[in-house]
């Protein structure tokens, strides 16, 4: 049934909860013992998705019975998955900036050290720490091969 209940999750969202499905990160929570949402959806497979926020995003959903049943490989997968790699990277990312009607995108280029853990890389600066998914549009890095590097 479309609508909201209290202004913060849909009625579609709260019967899905009802039912036993949850957002992954819901589900790490849940199953505790150094979960990851990151462990849990590379281990599952969702069964719905739901509209979340003003912008449409969606937002998988998985099921609890599932999640427990495959526990352990969850957290094996969580841990296996904090993993992080420091290096000197050539990097190309865009900073979004203006307003939701009018966005402007600013590009960024260079070589610089670089963190990568899970699925972001963190970009150190000399103006600061800039924070990107591995994945996101305009997101693009090399490893520059000639430098050493750290796996933790």
């Amino acid at each position: 049934m479309a609508g909201y209940s209290d202004f913060s999750k849909s009625n579609n969202v709260v019967e899905a909860e009802n039912s036993g499905l949850f957002s992954a990160s819901k589900i790490a929570k849940i199953i505790g013992g150094g979960a990851t949402a990151a462990g849990v959806r590379a281990v599952l497979q969702p069964v719905e998705w739901h509209h979340t926020s003003s912008w449409y995003n969606s937002t998988d959903y998985y099921r609890l019975s599932d999640a427990e049943d495959r526990r352990d490989s969850i957290i094996k997968k969580s841990k296996s998955n904090k993993n992080t790699i420091t290096g000197l990277y050539y990097i190309e990312w865009l900073e979004w900036g203006g307003t939701r009607r009018h966005p402007k995108a600013t590009k960024h280029s260079g070589t610089y050290q670089c963190t990568i853990k899970g699925c972001h890389i963190i970009i150190h600066t000399p103006e600061g720490d800039v924070k990107k998914h591995t994945n996101s549009r305009g997101t693009y890095f090399v490893e520059r091969e000639e430098e050493n590097h750290e796996r933790g």
